[in-house]
């Protein structure tokens, strides 16, 4: 039975509410140890009075019984020789120095602070972060599992390998590979016929359930910690929807390894269900059969739509891929009809350091560009792609042309 401390003491309103903080720890960590100590600030201990956070889902709370709050920090001298981890919410802890050495768990970022470096220590460290503090802290956090349980799993990578492999087998030399994106001109594509085209959908288009049964069984991908994985109720419905389009239309699921390591141990229902790739490329790639890995990149269009539709096929349709009008004053704006509009703050809300300080429009050019590099990519090696639905990206402006 493992015991986990969270530290330094959380401040409760970083989180939103004493019942957010039993959902983000419960959600991230619960099905790894039976024990997860969580110590308060004083001042936030005395002065906070929410205990319910309507953003969190329910699924985050089915193992909040392991989480306790402690509001007295003075106990922790006391008991911190029987953790077997410690579970770092900031990156320096001057303040709040640990009475015991600890050495950094694998997959680890370091964190500064006394007793930190004994890589004779029994207690090791996983730095989390915090979500009012630090813009990566879901992707940290949903990472630890896969660093947990030791790295690759070879299992789901063979399998995932294999599944892509048969997938390719199974498409017609000259069918249509067409991805869908969650953007409004992606309302075009309904007039389109789509009966000979392999989908690709990213994330939230599972929403539309006459869509996805309309279509061939595909591919959906999803690749954002914060957005797809988290403890809000955002989360649970898309994975929800994705459960559903998996068993009811036969659709396959692609996320990043680290990411299907997480969802097949925090929801069993998905063990088999959910296909990991590895994000080991250096330079944009798609011959999966030499590298069975993506480059990381900006969204998932980058990261790995197009790289798998250029593994799969020769003939790339893009749809709803509006990307950003000038007016837009966000990312980019959605589909109604594709994506959860009245959850939106529910992410926003459980992970405000993602949204805050971020420069919207660069985001989009720096989107734009890698999606230029992976169109050039698939040109040179003979692929046809184009823009079925009206969009903003100049560079697939011009793919339609040609």
């Amino acid at each position: 039975m493992l015991k986990a401390l969270v530290w330094p003491p959380v401040n409760v309103n970083d989180y939103g509410g004493i019942g957010a903080v039993k959902g983000y720890f419960s959600w991230f960590f619960g099905h790894i140890f039976s024990e997860i100590d969580v110590p308060l600030t004083i001042e936030s201990a005395l002065a906070s009075d929410r205990d319910e956070c309507p953003y969190v889902s329910a699924a985050a709370l089915f193992n909040s019984d392991k989480v306790t709050l402690i509001p007295n920090v003075k106990i922790f001298d006391q008991l911190v020789n029987s953790y077997d981890l410690i579970l770092f919410t900031a990156a320096t802890i001057e303040n709040y120095n640990l009475p015991i050495p600890v050495k950094k768990m694998r997959g680890s970022s370091a964190v500064t602070g006394s007793n930190l470096t004994n890589e004779n220590a029994n207690t090791q460290y996983y730095y989390v972060g915090n979500p009012r503090h630090d813009k990566n802290d879901a992707f940290n956090a949903v990472s630890f599992s896969y660093w947990h349980l030791g790295g690759a799993d070879n299992e789901l990578l063979n399998r995932s390998h294999e599944r892509i492999r048969s997938l390719k087998v199974g498409i017609k030399k000259d069918a249509n590979v067409s991805l869908f994106g969650t953007g409004p001109s992606l309302a075009e594509a309904a007039s389109l016929d789509h009966s000979d085209a392999f989908p690709i959908v990213c994330n939230t288009i599972v929403k539309n359930r006459r869509l996805m049964a309309g279509m061939k069984p595909g591919i959906i991908v999803a690749a954002d910690a914060h957005f797809h994985f988290s403890y809000h109720r955002y989360s649970a419905r898309l994975l929800s929807d994705i459960y559903f389009s998996i068993k009811e239309y036969g659709y396959t699921f692609f996320t990043f390894d680290k990411f299907a390591v997480f969802l097949q141990s925090r929801v069993p229902q998905f063990s088999g269900l959910v296909f990991g790739v590895p994000a080991g490329r250096r330079e944009p790639g798609y011959d999966f059969d030499e590298q069975f890995a993506v480059c990381p990149g900006e969204s998932v269009i980058n990261m790995f739509m197009l790289p798998i539709a250029m593994y799969l096929g020769d003939r790339i349709k893009l749809h709803g891929f509006t990307g950003r009008a000038p007016s837009d004053a966000y990312f980019w704006a959605h589909s109604d009809l594709h994506q959860y509009g009245d959850l939106m703050p529910d992410v926003r809300a459980a992970h405000p350091a993602f949204f805050e300080n971020r420069d919207y429009p660069g985001y989009a050019e720096l989107v734009e560009g890698q999606i230029e590099a992976r169109i050039s990519l698939a040109r040179a090696h003979g692929k046809a792609i184009s823009s079925a639905t009206t969009t903003f990206y100049e560079c697939l402006l011009t793919s339609t042309n040609r």
